[in-house]
């Protein structure tokens, strides 16, 4: 009683979930589109309502090109939810897990496979993730000091690992077969690390994993970095405003030179100081 409902040669009813999803899928993609998600519970009957549903109505097939659907979270092999309350906010595990930690523990399980959350998966994902960023700073660190030229030909490793990486995503996006050629990467450029190589075979590893890091959403210390610098740039303001209050205008003076060698401009005003970056 009380709800809406439409007159139909069938008696009173109106829509189901299928076909709300359906009118609600074509009208803002349209008949046809690329890509629809959903969980592996809603293969059927709720997807397969959905396809029936469009391509009688429309005639266009197929409703849609791509259907990915992903496995469970759970935990103790129980799927995870709130009426079970056997569940974690994202703000309860980022309290012990950087994002990036988060991103490679879920990747190194294919997305239509169910993950087991917990602690020690968690742990050794880190491990992993820090054995592979340790060889990336030690690649960065060689490069700096590194001769010109090509000694060392490694782009035989490059080029087979790219194609494993690439044939694992096309794979229905395997990333953990996509993850398991950075590790290969990695091994094997710990093994030629100690050859020598030139600063073009270092760059061409640092590139491969900035290619591989910008696909999967890894190794993008970057903005870390930044955040670092800035924090730097704050506390040494701080301590040349300290000495300003000490009236130690050499020591003062000297700071505000040699931030603006570094492009780091200090301008005094009434109540402190204001930084510019150039």
């Amino acid at each position: 009683p009380d709800e809406p409902f439409w007159a139909s040669p069938w008696g009173n009813g109106r829509p189901g979930w299928h076909v709300e999803d359906t009118a609600i899928t074509t009208t803002y993609f349209g008949d046809k589109y690329d890509l629809h998600g959903g969980g592996l519970d809603l293969l059927f009957p709720h997807h397969e309502s959905e396809i029936a549903i469009a391509e009688s109505v429309t005639g266009e097939k197929p409703f849609v090109k791509y259907w990915v659907h992903s496995g469970f979270l759970t935990l103790n092999k129980e799927k995870m939810s709130k009426s079970l309350g056997n569940f974690f906010t994202i703000r309860e595990v980022l309290e012990k897990y950087e994002p990036e930690v988060i991103r490679f523990f879920m990747l190194n399980v294919h997305y239509r496979s169910p993950i087991d959350f917990s602690d020690k998966g968690l742990d050794e994902a880190k491990q992993g993730l820090e054995r592979i960023k340790n060889t990336i700073d030690n690649v960065k660190a060689m490069a700096k000091n590194a001769e010109e030229g090509v000694k060392g030909n490694i782009s035989d490793i490059i080029t087979g690992t790219k194609q494993k990486f690439l044939a694992a995503l096309d794979d229905d996006f395997n990333t953990r077969e996509a993850i398991a050629a950075v590790f290969e990467l990695t091994k094997n450029v710990n093994h030629v690390l100690s050859d020598g190589l030139s600063r073009d075979a270092l760059n061409m590893i640092i590139d491969t994993y900035k290619e591989f890091g910008g696909i999967l959403g890894l190794f993008q210390d970057e903005k870390k970095e930044e955040g670092i610098t800035e924090s730097l740039i704050s506390l040494i303001v701080d301590i040349r405003e300290n000495a300003r209050k000490n009236k130690d205008w050499e020591t003062s003076d000297k700071i505000r030179s040699k931030l603006k060698e570094l492009g780091v401009i200090i301008e005094d005003i009434k109540d402190g100081s204001q930084v510019k970056i150039r």
